[in-house]
């Protein structure tokens, strides 16, 4: 399988070579009061929507001292400890409030570009972060967390040792990203990467792929260049937790074979290439041409 660049807020500089989401705590806090029913007074939320765009500016612009003023003074060592990234622009979505309009969990869209081996996306990344109100004014304090949200969906770090609740890593940083990203990518497989055909006959063989993620994805496959040749999947778009087939198909006596003879002592292989997105993943599929005695029972 090979692996071009995945859009994800868990990128770590040990992958991108480019610092992670700014420090906005990206999940739900462990235990979190009720949401308030009732909507915010609007002078409160004027007040708040104003202090979260002064901190999300500062990821705009670059400079990071200016989200100082939101931030508490006993929790500034963990926004400068935290890596930091720059994005093109911030916009506030959704607001919850709770605890009678003291705390509220507010989630953001930012946009920005994302690298991986050299290769660069652009991306919106959504990030949630937390605020409180501290002598009347609207504070950012983190929060530790074991699930985070990727534009995939919500997911752990596929490590228990780092999903049960405890985390040490920055704020907004996950505690181990390498296997975040490596758990993120494994949602989606095929049960095979290699099929051996008969040259001297037609076939239809199948392959199943999995889409173990909390959202859908799309399926585009190459179009192959051999002749008689032709790899198809059962359908575009793959729900949540679906799976589908692709179908390798192989016939003989394809007019767009020259010499329908020679294509029956057909030997050697060539490769048919699957591409997921969102993930930008490609995955190969390995077709063998064999003559009668030695495809594989």
């Amino acid at each position: 399988m090979k692996i071009w660049p995945i859009l994800t807020i868990v990128c770590g500089t040990a992958f991108c070579q480019q610092a992670p989401p700014p420090p906005a705590t990206p999940a739900a806090p462990p235990a979190q009061a009720a949401e308030s029913t009732e909507p915010a007074p609007p002078e409160v939320d004027a007040a708040l929507r104003e202090r979260v765009d002064k901190f999300y500016q500062a990821f705009v612009s670059g400079k990071f001292s200016a989200a100082f003023e939101v931030v508490l003074e006993e929790n500034r060592d963990d926004f400068i400890g935290s890596q930091k990234d720059t994005y093109k622009g911030c916009q506030t979505g959704r607001v919850a409030y709770s605890e009678n309009f003291t705390k509220a969990t507010v989630t953001e869209s930012c946009k920005g570009d994302w690298h991986w081996h050299g290769h660069t996306m652009p991306v919106t990344v959504p990030l949630v972060s937390f605020w409180k109100v501290t002598d009347g004014k609207w504070y950012w304090y983190p929060v530790k967390q074991a699930v985070y949200e990727t534009p995939f969906g919500k997911m752990g770090t596929g490590d228990p040792a780092n999903d049960g609740g405890s985390n040490t890593a920055p704020p907004g940083l996950p505690p181990d990203p390498r296997a975040l990203a490596t758990n993120i990518l494994k949602q989606v497989a095929i049960n095979k990467a290699e099929v051996h055909i008969d040259s001297s006959k037609a076939s239809l063989q199948e392959i199943e792929i999995s889409n173990g993620m909390p959202g859908p994805i799309r399926l585009t496959v190459d179009k192959v260049g051999q002749p008689g040749l032709s790899v198809t999947a059962e359908r575009a778009e793959l729900a949540a937790k679906g799976k589908a087939r692709i179908f390798v198909k192989y016939d003989p006596s394809d007019p767009a074979l020259s010499c329908s003879d020679c294509s029956k002592r057909m030997e050697g292989a060539t490769l048919a290439t699957i591409r997921v997105s969102p993930t930008n993943q490609v995955l190969d599929i390995k077709i063998v041409f064999d003559r009668p005695a030695k495809v594989a029972q």
